[in-house]
C-alpha cells in the first residue's frame, strides 16, 4: 500500500484484487476464487494494522468488485470426506523425523482419531498404512502414545492441566507434544519413540552408552526442575528413546500426567499408589511429589538402566518394597556397579529429602562417569538379585 491509501485512494486494493483474479500470484498461474481473494485481503489488512499502524479498509466500490468476482468464479468443489483411503495416500509422504513434517503427523492422527466414531469398522492405524520401514514404525509409536496414554480417561480438568504443562516444554531430552484432543476419550499425539523405552534400548549396549543415556535423561529432568516442574512419575517406562533429525538416538522423558508446579499447586498424593519401586519414602507415606522425590526416583531409574531389571527385582511384591523403603533400606548393590556409581545412587536416594543431591549436581557426576568410559569399556552380565 502507498501513503495515498491512508487518505482514501483505494486503487491499490482494486489492482491487487484484479491481479489475484487474473493470475492468482501462485506457481500455477491460475486465478484465485472469491474465497481466496477474501482470505488474502484479510491478510493484507492484518499486516497493515499490525506493522504499519493503519487499516487500508474496503469501501462500497470494493464490495461491488468482490460481488462481481463471486459471480464469475466457478463454483467451489465440495471437499471429499476424510476416509481411510485418503489417509493412506497422504501418510506415505511426510517424514516424521523431519521437524517440518511433524505437525502433519499430528494433524493426521488427530483427524483419524476424531473420525473413528463415524467409521463402521475402524481398523488399527498401522495396518491401514502398511509397512514403510522406519516411517511405519514411527506411526505405530505415535498411535501407541495416543491410544494407550495411561491418563486418557482422566477428567477434562486434569487432561487440560497436563496439556498445559506439556505444551510449554521445549527441550531436546523431553518428548515433544504435537497435538491433543479433549473430545470423547482424551488423547495426546507426540513425536514417535522409535527405539522404545530406555531399558529396551540399552539391552546389549556397552556401559558408555548406558551412562551417556542416563546423562541425557538427567538433562531433561533438570530442564523440568529449572521451570519449577515436578515430573512425579519417573520410572523406566517413562524414559523413551527417539531418533532426532540427524537420525541419532536421543533419550527423552515422557508422561507428564502427574506433573505439577513445585510450590504453586497442591500436590496429588494419589501419585504414590503405584510404581512403589521408584517412589521416595515421603511419597510412600502419602505426601505429594517434590523436586527431591524426583531425584530419588531417578536414582532408582539408574539402577534399572544399568542392571536391565526393576529396582528390588520382580520377585519381591510391592508391599514388601514399600516396607523396606519406609524402614530406610535400599536395594542391595548390584555387582555391576563401581564404587563411584553406587555412591551416586546412594546420594540421590538419601531418605531425608534435604540430604539428596540436586539434579544439577547429579549431572556433574554422571558426566564424569560417562567420560571415564570413553576410553575403556567393561562387560557385565545379568544381575543376581
Amino acid at each position: 500500500m502507498t501513503l495515498e491509501g491512508k487518505t482514501g485512494d483505494h486503487w491499490p486494493t482494486w489492482s491487487f484484487c484484479t491481479v489475484l483474479v487474473a493470475v492468482g500470484m501462485n506457481h500455477r498461474g491460475r486465478g484465485n476464487t472469491c474465497s481466496t481473494v477474501f482470505a488474502k485481503l484479510s491478510a493484507v489488512r492484518w499486516y497493515h494494522r499490525t506493522n504499519l499502524g493503519y487499516d487500508p479498509g474496503l469501501n462500497t466500490g470494493h464490495a461491488l468488485l468482490l460481488k462481481g468476482i463471486r459471480l464469475f468464479t466457478s463454483p467451489v468443489l465440495k471437499q471429499q470426506p476424510l476416509t481411510v483411503a485418503i489417509l493412506c495416500s497422504v501418510c506415505v509422504h511426510p517424514n516424521p523425523t523431519q521437524s517440518r513434517s511433524q505437525p502433519v503427523w499430528g494433524g493426521l492422527l488427530l483427524n483419524r482419531r476424531a473420525m473413528e466414531p463415524c467409521l463402521a469398522d475402524p481398523s488399527p492405524l498401522p495396518n491401514e498404512l502398511g509397512t514403510e520401514g522406519d516411517r511405519a514404525e514411527a506411526v505405530v509409536a505415535l498411535q501407541f502414545e495416543a491410544r494407550n496414554h495411561p491418563h486418557a480417561q482422566s477428567s477434562a480438568r486434569t487432561f487440560r492441566r497436563e496439556a498445559g504443562i506439556w505444551f510449554e516444554l521445549n527441550h531436546a531430552n523431553l518428548i515433544k507434544l504435537l497435538g491433543a484432543c479433549h473430545e470423547g476419550r482424551p488423547f495426546f499425539v507426540c513425536e514417535p519413540a522409535n527405539e522404545g523405552t530406555l531399558v529396551e534400548y540399552l539391552k546389549g549396549k556397552n556401559l558408555e552408552t548406558i551412562w551417556v543415556s542416563l546423562l541425557g535423561a538427567a538433562k531433561g529432568l533438570q530442564h523440568l526442575h529449572d521451570l519449577g516442574i515436578v515430573h512425579g512419575d519417573l520410572k523406566g517406562n517413562n524414559i523413551l528413546v527417539c531418533k532426532n533429525n540427524e537420525l541419532r538416538d536421543v533419550v527423552k522423558l515422557a508422561d507428564f500426567g502427574l506433573s505439577v508446579y513445585a510450590n504453586r499447586e497442591p500436590s496429588n498424593s494419589e501419585g504414590a499408589l503405584g510404581a512403589f519401586r521408584w517412589k521416595a519414602p515421603e511419597c510412600l507415606r502419602g505426601e505429594g511429589p517434590t523436586l527431591a522425590s524426583d531425584v530419588f526416583a531417578f536414582g532408582m531409574c539408574v539402577i534399572e538402566a544399568v542392571t536391565g531389571g526393576w529396582p528390588w527385582g520382580k520377585l519381591i511384591p510391592d508391599e514388601a518394597v514399600k516396607s523396606h523403603v519406609l524402614q530406610k533400606k535400599l536395594p542391595m548393590r548390584p555387582k555391576c556397579f563401581m564404587d563411584r556409581e553406587w555412591d551416586l545412587v546412594e546420594r540421590m536416594c538419601c531418605f531425608e529429602p534435604k540430604d539428596r543431591l540436586s539434579i544439577g549436581a547429579a549431572i556433574v557426576i554422571l558426566d564424569d562417569i560417562q567420560r571415564g568410559y570413553q576410553e575403556v569399556d567393561y562387560d557385565y552380565g545379568k544381575v543376581d538379585w
